[in-house]
């Protein structure tokens, strides 16, 4: 099987963009999902940190989380670029009862991304609401 490459997807507004980004992860296979792959689709969320898709990052999130074995991708990701959708997804491990990830403490990842300057105001207040968030449950 080819390994998924995503970056001709360059416009999350284009409605044939969006279509075809559709087609590709439908045609992904969760067992056979390799580490270029997950790279990929989380570049997506890298690269466009502001935007939805219309929905079609979500479908991005849910298929990583069916196929599993993405989550030292997902704390890397953080580390890149965070944004709504891969600080969700370790938010979404966090309530799944998983603290960490080798040896990375997701909550104190997310801590670092609100109190980074390097991090953008949006992606920040995300950190931070799921800060508080986990803190309350506690």
């Amino acid at each position: 099987m080819a390994e998924l490459d995503l970056r001709w997807f360059d416009n999350p507004q284009d409605e044939g963009q969006l279509k075809q980004l559709c087609e590709s992860i439908a045609a992904l296979e969760a067992t056979t999902l390799g580490p270029n792959d997950v790279d990929q689709l989380l570049s997506v969320f890298e690269r466009f940190p502001d935007d939805d898709g219309f929905g079609v990052f979500w479908q991005i999130l849910h298929f990583l989380e069916s196929a599993g074995g993405y989550e030292s991708a997902l704390v890397d990701s953080v580390r890149r670029s965070p944004s709504e959708f891969n600080l969700t997804m370790i938010n979404r491990l966090l309530n799944g009862g998983i603290k960490n990830i080798g040896t990375q403490s997701l909550l104190l990842l997310l801590e670092e991304v609100a109190l980074t300057e390097q991090t953008d105001p949006e992606s920040a207040q995300w950190a931070v609401r799921f800060v508080d968030y986990q803190r309350s449950k506690a």
